[in-house]
Formats: C-alpha cells, sequence, structure tokens
C-alpha cells in the first residue's frame, strides 16, 4: 500500500494540468512559403491533438503526414507525430506551412494559440527574426556546421570575398543564450576580446558556439557582422528533453 501510494504520488507530481507548447525562434523568409515547426508536451495519456493554429482572426489547419482519420485507433488519437518519449509525457510535432502574406498577419498578432481537438488553446510562445538587411548584405561565402556534443556547435566558413567583422551577430531574442566561444583563422584561435579582425578571399573562418541550457527551439541565423556586410549561416537545433526540460518549458509556460 505504501508503494502504491508513493507510486501515484510521484506520477502525480509528473503529470501536467494540460499541454505546455515550447517556446520557438524562427527566421522568416521573404520566399512564397513559409513553415511554422512547433513542437508541445502532452501526457502519454492524453489523446487530444492540435487541430489548427490562431492568431488572433487566422486560423491555419495543421499539416499532417497523413490523414486525420489514419491517426485515430479505436476513436483514440494516436501520436504519430511524437518525435520524443519521456517516461510520462510525449514531445509532439505540429507542422503549419503558409504564404508570405499569411505570416505577417500571425507576426503581427499580439497572441498565438494551437487549439487542441476539444478546444482547449494553448499559448504558443513563438518568437520571430526578420533580418532581411542580412540577406541584402550577406558576405559570399560557402558554410557547414557540425555539432560537437549537445551544447557546442561549429560552423565553418570559407570566403569569396575580404571582409572585416566587428561583431558576433545573433538575434535580440537569443542574446544570452548562443555564446560565441571562440574562432579559428589559420589555425589560431581567437576570442571575442579580438574583434575587429580580417579575412581574405579564400581563407576559412571556424566558429564555435554554445549552446546554453534553454527550454526553446532555433531555427534562425547568426554569425558575424561587420561594415561589409553579415556572414550568417542558419542554425537549427531542438531542445533535447530531459524531466529538468520539460519542467522549465512548464514554468515558463504557467
Amino acid at each position: 500500500m505504501i508503494l502504491l501510494i508513493g507510486n501515484s504520488t510521484i506520477f502525480l507530481q509528473h503529470q501536467l494540468r494540460k499541454p505546455v507548447v515550447v517556446p520557438t525562434i524562427i527566421e522568416v523568409t521573404d520566399s512564397s512559403q513559409n513553415a511554422l515547426e512547433i513542437r508541445y508536451i502532452t501526457n502519454n495519456s492524453d489523446h487530444r491533438y492540435v487541430k489548427y493554429l490562431q492568431a488572433e482572426d487566422v486560423q491555419l489547419p495543421i499539416v499532417y503526414d497523413r490523414m486525420e482519420q489514419e491517426n485515430l485507433v479505436n476513436g483514440f488519437y494516436y501520436p504519430f507525430d511524437t518525435s520524443q518519449d519521456l517516461r510520462y509525457q510525449n514531445v509532439r510535432l505540429a507542422f503549419f506551412q503558409l504564404d508570405l502574406n499569411m505570416m505577417k498577419k500571425v507576426m503581427a498578432s499580439k497572441t498565438v494559440y494551437l487549439v487542441l481537438n476539444d478546444g482547449m488553446k494553448l499559448p504558443a510562445p513563438i518568437h520571430f527574426t526578420r533580418e532581411t538587411f542580412i540577406d541584402e548584405k550577406q558576405i559570399m561565402n560557402n558554410s557547414y556546421s557540425q555539432s560537437q556534443h549537445d551544447s557546442e556547435q561549429i560552423i565553418s566558413f570559407i570566403l569569396q570575398q575580404d571582409a572585416i567583422f566587428e561583431a558576433f551577430y545573433v538575434p535580440a531574442a537569443l542574446e544570452g543564450k548562443i555564446l560565441l566561444k571562440e574562432w579559428r583563422l589559420n589555425d589560431q584561435r581567437y576570442t571575442a576580446s579580438d574583434f575587429p579582425f580580417s579575412v581574405t578571399k579564400g581563407q576559412r573562418l571556424e566558429m564555435t558556439i554554445q549552446l546554453k541550457e534553454a527550454p526553446l527551439d532555433i531555427n534562425t541565423s547568426i554569425g558575424f557582422s561587420g561594415l561589409d556586410g553579415y556572414l550568417t549561416k542558419r542554425l537549427y537545433s531542438q531542445a533535447y528533453f530531459t524531466t529538468n526540460l520539460v519542467k522549465k518549458v512548464r514554468e515558463n509556460n504557467e
């Protein structure tokens, strides 16, 4: 009886009162189609699912990998959209497609919600970045990135022009969450105290960044900036979920 009560208490402590949405930072482009990938967390026993996104008078239906009815098993929704399984929760994905005009309406909305099939509205903390001047002043380069481990990434650039850089560029919403650890030029290590610095055409510039633990998903550009323009790379990173991060997301939503 004591074990039963103890297990039940632990189970209830880990249950969400309602699903919670993972904070998302996404860069908007001027392309004809934009995509919104928004992850949300539900209890394993919660059979509800997202029907659409609501941003004031805008309603966007969710895009399913398969027909909605194919996800229903014996009348209950089977979460084929699950991206991660935790002991008590599922991390699930809601995907939306929209053109630029519709995206502008969503961006201008004061409140954005994911709406479940039973009508419950979940506040969706989405932070949009749309630095169009970056595209206009992008320094030509070839780039690629690799993960060193979960909290650190290396991004390499080979420049196709000479340039001088004066600062590390990161969207305002990510200040303090993405840090420049160092960069390498000609295998020489530098840190933020070494700005400004110059790079000549054909040289390889390698940047190492640190992602501080934060309960958010990232899909935006970071890099270097200077009078000659911006040297940026799109960074895509989904928060790796542990029980501690579920707790942080829950606290942010509540």
